[in-house]
């Protein structure tokens, strides 16, 4: 069984493709707040809930996509109700990790040519891996304004920064690995014949960019998006690393040096 591909419902249905720590979150977020957009977060987390959207969990929506036993029961029927249930929007979509463990419903989602695809990326690949190793050491998420629910973590801005070495072998493998799914994603994109729509992070908050992305999605780009995501980690790299000195000196002359200017 896969997913649908029958007559379009009344909305346009959309996935976000991406790498942990590329600005999905923040990017999911603001498309929430334009009033034609749905857009969930995760729905797939293992021994997790679906991952409504922003405007669902601060009660502003009320939507009840189901329990985490019925999205596993059946995947491909439960994505077909997430599209379904428009809530009155014209664009209804959810984030998807490139590395989810559910191929079939990854593979159907991007093979369906009236799904619509986003894909996030972040071209300095040292942020992104330094990132997923300090939400790894702290084991938090990124932490929503207004939703009224922290799961029981410390907000962010009482947290102690954190500090972490970086192994640059690993560090290495990390990117070639992950540089290979986005040219599959790319090569998918050309022998399909499909138009993806590609999100560099620091083009998130650039209006010509989201008017871009509004209107690929069907939907009025004259509207302004606000932010509802707070930022989690430092932005410089000195204050990330505990090792910089050594990892600067270990990239310095490589193909990989172009990371260290955060």
């Amino acid at each position: 069984m896969g997913l649908r591909q029958g007559p379009a419902t009344t909305a346009q249905p959309f996935v976000m493709l991406f790498v942990p720590r590329t600005g999905s979150n923040l990017l999911a977020g603001m498309l929430d707040t334009h009033p034609d957009v749905l857009c969930h977060h995760e729905l797939f987390l293992p021994a997790s809930s679906p991952h409504r959207s922003l405007s669902v969990r601060d009660g502003t929506l009320d939507l009840d996509l189901g329990t985490a036993e019925e999205r596993d029961r059946d995947p491909f029927a439960f994505v077909s109700k997430v599209y379904a249930l428009t809530a009155g929007a014209k664009a209804v979509g959810f984030k998807m990790a490139l590395s989810d463990p559910n191929v079939g419903i990854l593979l159907g989602l991007i093979l369906n040519r009236r799904i619509r695809k986003v894909v996030v990326r972040r071209d300095n690949w040292l942020q992104v891996y330094t990132s997923a190793l300090i939400a790894e050491e702290t084991r938090s998420l990124i932490e929503f304004k207004g939703d009224g629910s922290t799961n029981g973590r410390e907000p962010a801005a009482r947290r102690p920064a954190v500090r972490v070495p970086v192994e640059v072998p690993r560090f290495i493998r990390y990117v070639r690995k992950r540089r290979l799914t986005y040219g599959a994603l790319r090569w998918i994109a050309r022998l399909t014949g499909q138009r993806f729509f590609d999100m560099e992070y620091r083009e998130i908050k650039q209006p010509a960019r989201m008017m871009a992305l509004l209107g690929f999605l069907g939907v009025s780009p004259e509207l302004e998006l606000h932010e509802r995501t707070v930022k989690q980690n430092p932005s410089r790299l000195e204050d990330r690393i505990a090792n910089y000195d050594d990892v600067r000196r270990r990239l310095t002359g490589t193909s990989y040096e172009v990371y260290l200017d955060g």
